[in-house]
């Protein structure tokens, strides 16, 4: 229902939000997408997302992701509210 979000993110069990992405715009259907890149595939990384309407905004709500140095695809571990 939002215009925009808020991109947060993590590496597991650190204390306060190392990255972030502000004011990622919707398309038409109001979906945001966005890329990550350059994580290191030997961590875990806790993802936070918070819906914005105009200046207002919503509750974070997170995800954990956690993978091996294995692969390079990260897949959602569990999601906490």
């Amino acid at each position: 229902e939002g215009d925009s979000a808020n991109i947060y993110y993590k590496v597991v069990d650190q204390k306060d939000w190392q990255y972030s992405v502000i004011n990622v715009k919707g398309n038409n259907d109001k979906f945001v997408s966005y890329t990550v890149n350059d994580l290191n595939p030997a961590l875990g990384y806790t993802f936070g997302f918070q819906q914005k309407f105009g200046c207002g905004s919503g509750e974070i709500v997170t995800a954990v992701v956690v993978d091996g140095p294995e692969t390079n695809v990260f897949g959602l571990s569990y999601y906490q509210w």
